[in-house]
């Protein structure tokens, strides 16, 4: 890959750090992981070069009994390519559901690298009766369960 990394970088030991990622051209990227060592990684196409650096998550809503009473909303906050972290935008939203005891797949997807706030709501007072937001392998609002109030809120990282 031809790529080099400063000798001044100190990785803490069993922490893979990523240094710096650089498209080499269309098929190949490297990666720089810790103090001397790199990877280069082949890729069939820009889509491949995307789909290896980053991926979304989907957010499912798993309900048991009463879904009709569950509302929910993430908000995000990314990190900038100068450090900074960005705002926390509203990103997605959901409720009032139908089926008891189902997975049901929402259209909001969550990047990698960003961090979350999920508000769990119900306007009873009851919370989700042991539902909950699944995003990854994660149990979002898992703990918002019977007579937990209106509001359960959560933040996580991806």
């Amino acid at each position: 890959c031809g790529l080099s990394v400063s000798k001044q970088q100190q990785p803490k030991p069993n922490v893979v750090v990523v240094e710096s990622i650089a498209v080499v051209d269309t098929f190949l990227m490297a990666v720089i992981i810790g103090r001397f060592k790199w990877l280069c990684l082949v890729v069939s196409s820009s889509a491949g070069l995307a789909a290896a650096t980053s991926s979304a998550v989907h957010v499912s809503v798993v309900t048991e009994v009463m879904p009709e009473k569950i509302k929910w909303t993430i908000h995000e906050r990314c990190r900038l390519k100068s450090g900074t972290l960005t705002d926390w935008k509203r990103k997605c939203s959901g409720g009032s559901y139908e089926r008891w005891y189902s997975e049901l797949r929402t259209n909001c997807k969550l990047q990698r690298g960003c961090y979350y706030r999920a508000t769990c709501m119900d306007p009873q007072g009851e919370g989700w009766a042991n539902g909950y937001l699944k995003i990854g392998d994660r149990r979002i609002c898992a703990d918002f369960t019977w007579d937990k109030g209106t509001k359960h809120v959560e933040e996580f990282a991806l």
